[in-house]
């Protein structure tokens, strides 16, 4: 409708955000795409129209959406939609074309509850994504990105991201460069592994963003980076790579999520706990007795990005030893946790020790 694209028009513009600056490329997208739909669903009737039958045209439509691969929306993505048509409902009103927001329920309608403590992935359960990777030639790519996420504690996004209008096809990946030639790359004095730099901007110009987060050091743990020093040199023959970016591709992984039975149900319920990989690395890091003296209080914080109360509200679930021990000696077929260039005796010791767990 005329309205739907007045109101696009105003959030897209140099001023659209709530501070009246420009929004964001992927707060763009995400405005253009939510009020495509919504124009879909309720796009042929009057703001004079049943205010009940208008929502009700919202909610089936948030409820019932797939993508063009056929899956659903997922409880925070039908969060973000019912949030883009509650703002649409604000514009309306202040427009004066409605009194009253009446698209407002629909943000409680699809909440998502916060409060409860993060799921994480058991060992053997991480151990599993690897191992089905690695013995299936078509997946067995994918092992990289893997590492990254599951070995570093970074926002899945800030590994790889398929819908981020500032980059080259959308795609935001890590790019190697980043890594500092790996030889040269300081080692981690807590984990014995090494640290690998993430900007928050991927170019000079400020308008690729690879962090939400000020620039900051992963420390990828031993046993993660004998997972990369594996693909790159036993199954590929090669060296660990200094140009390209990660590579990823959403249907590979949600093959490898499948296979190991951690996608979908036979109902087609999701399996995959939200941010499975950052909680359950963050968890499993902050909590082993065995970093704990080398570590600062705020040495996770730092390394995942976040201040403590994010931290501690949501990236601080109790485990067990048997259990941070277990999830950094996931190592890779007939594989030692190899060392790093020029790291000291401790660092190769707590190396060495995960490799003879």
């Amino acid at each position: 409708s005329e309205l739907l694209k007045k109101c696009l028009a105003d959030k897209t513009s140099s001023t659209g955000g709530v501070t009246g600056d420009s929004l964001s490329p992927a707060q763009k997208s995400r405005w253009e795409r939510h009020l495509g739909l919504v124009d879909e669903w309720i796009g042929h009737l009057k703001t004079s129209d049943n205010e009940r039958s208008i929502l009700n045209r919202c909610v089936h439509g948030i409820k019932n959406f797939k993508s063009k691969k056929g899956k659903p929306w997922m409880g925070r993505s039908k969060y973000h939609a019912a949030s883009s048509i509650s703002q649409f409902g604000i514009w309306l009103k202040d427009q004066g074309h409605i009194s009253d927001n009446f698209f407002k329920p629909l943000t409680k309608r699809f909440r998502v509850d916060r409060a409860a403590p993060p799921e994480l992935l058991t060992p053997a359960q991480v151990e599993k994504l690897f191992i089905t990777a690695a013995n299936n030639s078509k997946l067995i790519n994918h092992i990289p990105v893997m590492a990254v996420m599951f070995g570093t504690g970074c926002r899945p996004s800030e590994a790889a991201y398929d819908n981020d209008p500032a980059w080259p096809k959308k795609q935001r990946r890590y790019q190697w460069e980043w890594a500092q030639g790996w030889n040269e790359n300081r080692p981690s004095e807590v984990t014995g592994g090494v640290a690998l730099h993430l900007p928050e901007w991927a170019d000079d110009a400020l308008t690729m963003r690879a962090s939400k987060t000020q620039s900051r050091m992963l420390d990828m743990p031993p046993n993660f980076f004998a997972w990369l020093k594996w693909y790159f040199e036993d199954i590929k023959g090669g060296e660990l790579p200094t140009t390209g970016q990660l590579l990823f591709n959403q249907g590979t992984w949600d093959q490898i999520r499948q296979d190991a039975g951690l996608f979908r149900n036979s109902d087609g319920k999701s399996l995959w706990p939200y941010d499975a990989s950052r909680n359950s690395f963050t968890s499993y890091a902050n909590y082993y007795v065995e970093w704990k003296e080398k570590a600062a209080r705020d040495y996770w914080m730092d390394r995942c990005g976040h201040d403590y109360a994010t931290f501690k509200k949501y990236y601080k679930v109790q485990v067990t030893q048997e259990e941070c021990h277990a999830y950094f000696n996931i190592l890779p077929p007939k594989k030692k946790a190899p060392p790093v260039k020029g790291q000291g005796d401790r660092a190769k010791a707590a190396s060495q020790s995960a490799a003879s767990a």
